[in-house]
């Protein structure tokens, strides 16, 4: 029998690297673990050897205050550390240094919300707590002539997370995406994460109908994939009776679907307790206030700006905001040619979606917004059509050659003389006689005939003189016939 699904609960549990750091959060070792030989980038206190003692990173502590300033939460003026006992292999220590909010635990961050749109309507999804905690190594499995082996790297054991945990409240596996994308675009514009570093942000995400036992996918680094994954753990919960437990679950994505890893632990089962080595950590009001103060613009705010300076609408805005570097694209290439509408319509239904294709970092690409504003004033200016615009674009976002030369070089320019023009159109109507007729009667029909001789001709023929041309060879042909 389907259950209602309105009685959906889906709550996540977003762990981000503070990508900002230059070490882990406990030690002195670099947090630029990735690259790195295994095992080279440890040290004895993020080993966990005995008679080591962790020292809590003063700028971790700073940066997850600005991450809790940044979505609203309530920074706690009292903060301790809790060990999270569990045995693990990537777990060096046999447990995790990180923050507990019972028992008299508290976490750095309380409440606070992420705001997203969907279908036109804005919704606040609200959060439980923000902690700081360790992340745990990596385990590296490998198949050589049929013998599995199982290798376990601590390069990233130590590196400082911070966890942001949603309440139950999201309702819909879109909107869990949603969520990520402006947790990431936040933290971004924050400062404290660079989300083009692999497995910089991930999720764990909870799924459950009122009255059931929970199901947790573990460790999902794609928003597309959270998505599908709970809409597959959706459909799989409508349709089965009521669980007895709360299990964790792997998500497949060659498979597309989701396999039982465990029984999943309870809470009580971690024996949280203060981490004896860590004294508690107080937080003055000046502190928070210091770092307010020093917040840059984020998403909301730019949004806002977006609308009221460039003119243009609140969805457009919240397109180019979602993501930083295409925001920051646009924003230089309007200093440069003051035409917003212009400019978000190249950039993201030609450059964004190229950058895509060839899976070009946004962040770090050899098309600069110069680029861009040059290849516009050319189709403004008469020397390109929009459709060799195109072809152009097409060719330079990858290589970030100069418009102007890529023209030259290979040798494009308008057709606009109509004896170059009219051998086309003719041999068009030849080979469909019913066009003419069509065409005297009916405007679009003029249309296809024209896309099809750009068609023959790659887009290069002037649009206004071909379309006076189709038009003044139906009129002959029409009063001949």
């Amino acid at each position: 029998m389907l259950r209602e699904t309105g009685k959906l609960k889906i709550g996540l549990e977003i762990h981000v690297q503070l990508t900002n750091l230059r070490t882990k959060l406990f030690c002195p070792c670099p947090s630029d673990y990735r690259g790195k030989k295994p095992n080279e980038n440890v040290c004895p206190i993020c080993l966990g050897l005995p008679g080591t003692l962790p020292q809590v990173n003063k700028r971790a502590v700073e940066s997850a205050i600005a991450v809790c300033l940044a979505l609203g939460a309530k920074v706690q003026p009292y903060v301790v550390f809790s060990r999270k006992n569990y045995f693990y292999p990537d777990m060096n220590k046999n447990y995790q240094i990180t923050q507990y909010d019972k028992a008299g635990g508290t976490t750095i961050g309380v409440g606070g919300y992420v705001t997203i749109s969907l279908d036109g309507e804005r919704k606040r999804i609200p959060l439980r707590r923000i902690q700081i905690e360790e992340d745990p190594g990596r385990l590296l499995h490998v198949e050589k002539n049929g013998v599995k082996k199982t290798y376990i790297d601590y390069n990233r054991a130590g590196i400082a997370l911070v966890e942001i945990v949603t309440e139950p409240a999201i309702h819909q596996p879109k909107e869990a995406r949603l969520v990520l994308e402006k947790v990431q675009t936040t933290l971004e514009h924050l400062g404290v994460l660079d989300p083009s570093f692999e497995g910089s942000m991930r999720c764990d995400a909870n799924i459950s109908y009122a009255g059931g036992a929970r199901i947790e996918i573990k460790n999902i680094s794609s928003f597309k994939e959270v998505e599908q994954a709970l809409r597959f753990e959706q459909l799989r919960l409508e349709y089965l009776p009521k669980m007895e437990s709360t299990v964790t679950k792997r998500w497949g994505e060659k498979e597309g679907i989701t396999a039982t890893s465990r029984e999943k632990e309870m809470e009580e089962d971690y024996r949280y307790f203060p981490e004896p080595d860590i004294p508690p950590i107080i937080i003055e009001d000046k502190i928070i206030e210091n770092i307010r103060r020093s917040l840059p613009e984020l998403p909301d705010e730019r949004i806002e700006r977006f609308v009221r300076e460039y003119g243009i609408s609140e969805r457009l805005a919240s397109i180019l905001v979602s993501e930083k570097p295409v925001a920051d694209f646009f924003e230089k290439t309007v200093r440069i040619l003051n035409d917003p509408e212009e400019v978000a319509y190249w950039l993201m239904n030609e450059v964004v979606r190229r950058w895509r294709e060839l899976g070009i970092d946004y962040r770090n690409n050899k098309f600069k917004p110069e680029g861009l504003a040059k290849l516009i004033r050319m189709i403004k200016e008469g020397h390109i059509t929009k459709r060799m615009a195109k072809q152009v674009l097409w060719e330079i976002v990858s290589t970030g050659e100069d418009a102007e030369e890529y023209v030259k070089r290979v040798g494009l320019k308008i057709i606009r003389k109509p004896e170059e023009l009219v051998p086309v159109i003719t041999s068009i109507l030849d080979e469909n006689p019913k066009l003419l007729k069509d065409a005297f009667k009916n405007e679009r029909v003029i249309d296809y005939i024209c896309g099809e001789v750009q068609k023959k001709l790659q887009g290069r023929a002037d649009p206004t003189i071909l379309r006076d041309e189709v038009k003044r060879l139906i009129g002959e042909k029409m009063s001949n016939a």
